[in-house]
């Protein structure tokens, strides 16, 4: 009987064993069951990345999960888009008025009576934009378009062909220009000063210049083509000149150019008439505007260089 007994303790210990692993068990499924339910499934969240160089938004997804709102990365104050803003010049590149101006303001330019005056005595500043048709690639204010395109039909007709080859410009663009020469010329700033204007200074900004070659390139000899001699004998009956004549360089303040045409209207250029000597400062009865640094009685020679001298003034 003792023996028996002791067997049936051994027991009695073995299954309160056994009974205690299950209730473990369970606790264990049921504590971990209880823990995904509360965290949800793993989940993989995208995440915006801030570009500020181009103000643009990429998105990627990352690997890692995340479990709540708390852990997701923030953008750092550097990676925030950034606005752009477009700002002036610096001062000190702006042009300057003169004392025989008189605008307090070169967003509008200089005027006499009624006609527009753009040279190096008087220039317009970085703002001024004038209204422009660029339609057909010919790029001018609309009464000089229409000018141009009435004169090209003319001669046309006349069996004359020739090409418009620049025209409106802003502030930027002539800057920019008027920079290479000053880098390229063997000169420097004094060279490119006899053929480029500085920005402000170009007539091209107001809309009302034109460029022209024969399809060959602009050219110094252009008043020696058919084209050349065409529009030099007929341009003021459209109410074009010619804006640099030969010999005028001490007041226009630059080399004859004979491709330049100004629009100035049929009726004043009638007093130009064919082949004008004229020049616009003479007419207006403006202060002569030579280059920075040239003698009044200095005149220059062809520029020394040549590169796209449809860029030049």
């Amino acid at each position: 009987m003792k023996r028996s007994n002791g067997r049936g303790n051994a027991l009695i210990i073995f299954l309160g064993f056994v009974v205690t692993a299950l209730l473990v068990a369970t606790c264990y499924f049921s504590l971990d069951k209880t823990s995904h339910a509360k965290k949800g499934p793993t989940q993989k969240t995208a995440r915006h990345i801030f570009t500020s160089d181009s103000n643009t938004v990429s998105t990627e997804t990352p690997a890692i999960a995340v479990a709540s709102e708390e852990n997701k990365p923030q953008a750092s104050e550097e990676s925030k888009p950034q606005t752009t803003v477009v700002s002036k010049p610096p001062r000190a590149n702006w042009p300057e008025i003169t004392a025989a101006d008189g605008r307090d303001d070169l967003g509008v330019p200089y005027t006499i009576d009624g006609t527009v005056l753009v040279n190096r005595k008087h220039p317009v500043n970085w703002d001024y934009v004038p209204a422009i048709d660029s339609a057909g690639g010919v790029i001018l204010q609309p009464q000089a378009k229409k000018a141009y395109e009435e004169m090209h039909t003319a001669a046309m007709q006349d069996g004359i062909q020739f090409y418009f080859r620049s025209g409106y410009r802003d502030f930027a663009t002539q800057a920019a220009i008027y920079q290479q020469y000053a880098r390229t010329d063997p000169n420097g700033i004094a060279g490119a000063n006899r053929y480029s204007a500085p920005p402000g200074a170009s007539e091209h900004q107001t809309g009302l210049a034109v460029d022209i070659d024969n399809g060959s390139g602009l050219s110094y000899d252009f008043d020696q083509t058919p084209a050349g001699i065409w529009l030099h004998k007929n341009a003021y009956k459209f109410g074009f000149i010619i804006r640099f004549p030969k010999g005028k360089e001490p007041i226009t303040g630059y080399t004859y150019e004979p491709w330049h045409f100004r629009y100035i209207g049929v009726e004043k250029a009638a007093d130009f008439g064919p082949e004008n000597t004229l020049t616009l400062e003479e007419y207006l009865h403006s202060e002569p505007a030579p280059a920075p640094g040239a003698p009044e009685s200095e005149i220059p020679d062809a520029p020394a260089v040549s590169a796209d001298p449809a860029q030049v003034n």
